[in-house]
C-alpha cells in the first residue's frame, strides 16, 4: 500500500499536467504544474472551490455556476469526459483548459482528482485556421475569375459563383462533372499531359489557354492557372484552379489582325504603285532618248527588255512574299550583277547624282536569286537618289569581311567565317527615327522631304531574301541622321553555307552611315 501510495505520489509531482484533489467541493491538493498554470502560491488553492477559478461564462455558454457542480463531481466508480473549461487565475487573467475528473480510492478513501491541461496554444490555432478558412472561402467565392477545387481524378470539388456563370451550370452540376467532360477535345491532350506532369512531381503547377464547352455549346476561351496542393507528407491531395475568361480578348485580337491585313493590303497597293513606276521610269527614261535618237534603236530596246524583265521580277517577289513563288538561286558573281546595271543606275540616278562603284576583284561567287539581287540594288539606289534631291554621291561597294566569334554570338543566325558584302552609301538626308522599326515591313512606305518618295517593296525584298533561309534584317543608325539604304551582306563560308548578320561601321565623314544586309542558307561555291 505504501509502495502504491509512493508511486501516486511521485506521477502526481512529475505530472506535465496541473492536478487538483477535491474533498466534496473544496481543493485539498494540488501539485507544482498546477501552481504555475494558476501563477500563485498553494494557500491561494487549498480551500477554495472551482468556482473560485473559474470564468463567469463557460466556452458552451452557460454560467458557471449553473455548470460546476455537475462537472466536478463522480460517481464512486465512474469518470466524465474530458471538458472544455475557461479557467480565472487569481490575478484575473483567463486560459482555456481541458479538464478530467475521476475518481480515486487511496489509502482506503475515495477522492475526486481533476486534471487540468492548458490548451490555449491549440485554442489559437484553431481560431487561426478558422480565420484563414473564413478568408479563403471569402476570396474564393467572391473572386472577380472562375476557381475551383479538382480532385486528382478530375472532378470538381469545390466551384464559386465566377466559374458556373462563365460555364453556365450551377454549382451543384458543375461539381457532379469532371473538368475532362466540359474541356474542347482539342484541349484536352495537352492539359492532360501537364497534370500527369505534375502529379509526378516534374512541376508544381502549370499555365495554359484552353477552351471550354459552356452549357448551351458555345465555346468559351479561358488562361487556366493550375496549382497542386500536397499533404504534410508529400501527397497529392487535389488541385486549385483559376479560370479567366479570355473569349472577348479573344475576340478583339481577331478583329486586331484583321485590321492589320487590310492595313496592309493599302499598304501593298501604294507599295507595288512605286516599285512599279521606278521601273516605268526607267522605261519611259529610254523611250524618250529614242524618240529623240540620243541611244541606238538596239541600245534603247535591250535597256526596255531588261526593265520588263526587272517588273516580271517584282511580280515574282510578290508572289514569294505571299509564299507563292520561290526564289530561284544561282551560282552569281555580286561584281558582274552590279557591273551589268551602272548604265540603268546612272539613267536612273539623273545627272545631279554621282554613282562610284568601289568592286573588290577577288569577290566570291555565292548562290542567290539574280532578279531578286537586282531589284535590291535598284530599289537601294532609287531610294538613295529621292534622298538627295540637291545632287550628292552614291557609292555602291562589292568587298569580304570576316564574321568574328563576338560578332556570331550577337546575332543567331550568324557563322563565323568569310563574308561577302554590297554596301551602298549616300549623302541623303536618310530616313526619319520614327520609321526605323518598320523599314523591313515588306510594303511600308514613308513620305520623304517630296510626296511619294522613300521605300516602297524594296525595303521588305531585302527581308524576304533573307528571312526565306531563316535569316533577318537589321539596320544601323549614326549622325543623328537615320539610317542610309541598307546593303546586302552574304556571309559565305567554304563548305557553302550563307548567314544573316549585322554589324554598325563608323561612317565616314558627309556621308550617312550604312547598314549591313545579308541573305542566309543559301550554299555559295568555294572561295576563288
Amino acid at each position: 500500500m505504501r509502495e502504491s501510495e509512493g508511486r501516486y505520489q511521485s506521477l502526481f509531482e512529475s505530472s506535465l499536467d496541473g492536478i487538483f484533489i477535491l474533498n466534496g467541493q473544496k481543493f485539498v491538493d494540488c501539485n507544482e504544474r498546477a501552481l504555475q498554470l494558476l501563477a500563485c502560491g498553494r494557500e491561494k488553492i487549498i480551500g477554495r472551490l472551482p468556482l473560485d477559478i473559474s470564468a463567469e461564462r463557460q466556452p458552451d455558454g452557460r454560467l458557471a455556476r449553473d455548470v460546476v457542480a455537475e462537472h466536478f463531481s463522480v460517481e464512486e466508480k465512474g469518470a466524465r469526459r474530458p471538458f472544455e473549461w475557461l479557467v480565472k487565475r487569481p490575478d484575473g487573467s483567463l486560459f482555456d483548459a481541458e479538464i478530467s475528473v475521476n475518481a480515486l480510492h487511496v489509502g482506503g478513501r475515495t477522492i475526486v482528482q481533476a486534471v487540468v491541461r492548458d490548451i490555449s496554444e491549440r485554442k489559437r490555432a484553431e481560431e487561426a485556421l478558422r480565420t484563414s478558412e473564413a478568408r479563403f472561402s471569402s476570396s474564393f467565392e467572391s473572386a472577380a475569375i472562375g476557381m475551383a477545387l479538382v480532385g486528382t481524378d478530375g472532378r470538381f470539388l469545390k466551384v464559386n459563383a465566377a466559374l458556373c456563370a462563365m460555364l453556365g451550370y450551377t454549382p451543384e452540376e458543375l461539381m457532379e462533372k469532371t473538368f475532362q467532360e466540359i474541356t474542347h477535345p482539342d484541349n484536352l491532350p495537352a492539359d492532360m499531359a501537364l497534370l500527369r506532369k505534375t502529379l509526378a512531381g516534374d512541376r508544381n503547377s502549370y499555365q495554359m489557354e484552353k477552351r471550354y464547352i459552356h452549357q448551351g455549346g458555345a465555346v468559351v476561351s479561358a488562361l487556366l492557372s493550375v496549382s497542386l496542393v500536397r499533404d504534410g507528407k508529400g501527397r497529392p491531395l487535389h488541385f486549385t484552379a483559376q479560370i479567366q475568361d479570355v473569349t472577348q480578348r479573344k475576340k478583339l485580337e481577331d478583329q486586331f489582325r484583321q485590321s492589320q491585313k487590310m492595313e496592309a493590303v493599302g499598304q501593298l497597293a501604294g507599295g507595288v504603285a512605286h516599285d512599279f513606276n521606278n521601273i516605268l521610269t526607267v522605261i519611259q527614261g529610254y523611250a524618250s532618248l529614242l524618240q529623240s535618237g540620243h541611244i541606238s534603236p538596239a541600245d534603247g530596246v535591250r535597256e526596255i527588255s531588261a526593265s520588263v524583265e526587272r517588273a516580271s521580277s517584282l511580280t515574282r517577289q510578290l508572289l514569294t512574299f505571299s509564299r507563292k513563288q520561290i526564289m530561284q538561286p544561282r551560282e552569281l558573281d555580286l561584281n558582274v550583277v552590279v557591273q551589268n546595271m551602272i548604265t540603268l543606275l546612272r539613267r536612273t540616278l539623273g545627272e545631279h547624282v554621282t554613282l562610284l562603284v568601289e568592286a573588290d576583284p577577288h569577290l566570291p561567287s555565292v548562290m542567290a536569286d539574280q532578279g531578286m539581287m537586282e531589284q535590291i540594288i535598284l530599289n537601294l539606289a532609287v531610294n538613295a537618289r529621292d534622298a538627295m534631291c540637291k545632287g550628292g554621291t552614291l557609292t555602291v561597294h562589292t568587298g569580304s569581311a570576316v564574321i568574328t566569334e563576338e560578332e556570331a554570338r550577337l546575332h543567331a543566325d550568324a557563322r563565323v567565317g568569310l563574308a561577302v558584302l554590297i554596301k551602298v552609301t549616300d549623302t541623303g538626308y536618310g530616313i526619319p527615327v520614327e520609321n526605323l522599326t518598320r523599314i523591313f515591313e515588306p510594303f511600308f512606305h514613308y513620305e520623304g522631304s517630296q510626296p511619294g518618295h522613300g521605300p516602297g517593296p524594296g525595303h521588305g525584298a531585302w527581308y524576304c531574301a533573307a528571312a526565306w533561309g531563316a535569316g533577318a534584317c537589321l539596320q544601323s543608325t549614326g549622325g543623328g541622321y537615320g539610317v542610309s539604304d541598307p546593303a546586302a551582306r552574304m556571309s559565305c563560308r567554304s563548305e557553302g553555307t550563307c548567314e544573316l548578320w549585322r554589324r554598325s561601321p563608323r561612317p565616314r565623314a558627309g556621308m550617312r552611315p550604312s547598314s549591313w544586309w545579308t541573305m542566309s542558307r543559301h550554299s555559295v561555291s568555294s572561295l576563288k
